[in-house]
């Protein structure tokens, strides 16, 4: 899971390949990459922190063609805290990929965590139940058709949420 994760960063290969990748589905591996909106925050901080000096023209001037390798443009650094002209997916096609905050982060978090407590209430039930989830189904092929529209739910909802992500400020 860390090396998908790292993978989708935007590292290497650079967001904008990710980005068109799947017919322009690669966004959906952006936005769950914690790694990706950790990378972000800490590079915004690092960039506009007390004491950075990296705005100084002469240093800026140095380092904007590598921050623009990364989608990071010196020149559409965000002033303020967060950025609401435009949302998330639209500035990071746009080579924007600053972020100011991590509200998306703690989302993120939230949602891998629901995904897992799903995940573990569904194999615990299995287990005590001798292998099959019951969900109150009187036959086996009731049981399958809801376990399987569990799981076909879970894939569908964690989706949504993802790309809601992509909409957020």
């Amino acid at each position: 899971i860390c090396s998908i994760s790292y993978l989708f960063a935007g590292v290497n290969p650079e967001a904008k390949a990710v980005l068109k990748m799947l017919d322009g589905y690669g966004a959906l591996m952006l936005l769950a990459s914690p790694s990706r909106w950790a990378l972000s925050t800490i590079i915004y901080r690092h960039v506009t922190g007390l004491g950075s000096n990296m705005l100084h023209p002469a240093i800026k001037g140095m380092f904007a063609g590598e921050f623009d390798a990364f989608s990071y443009n010196m020149d559409l650094l965000p002033m303020t805290c967060p950025e609401k002209t435009s949302p998330v997916l639209e500035r990071w096609r746009a080579r924007n990929s600053w972020a100011c905050h991590t509200g998306q982060l703690f989302l993120l978090g939230l949602l891998f965590r629901f995904v897992a407590a799903v995940v573990l209430l569904f194999t615990s039930s299995a287990a005590a139940s001798g292998g099959q989830v019951s969900f109150g189904a009187g036959s086996k092929l009731r049981t399958r058709l809801i376990s399987g529209l569990l799981v076909v739910f879970v894939c569908f909802f964690v989706i949504l949420e993802v790309a809601l992500l992509g909409h957020t400020y």
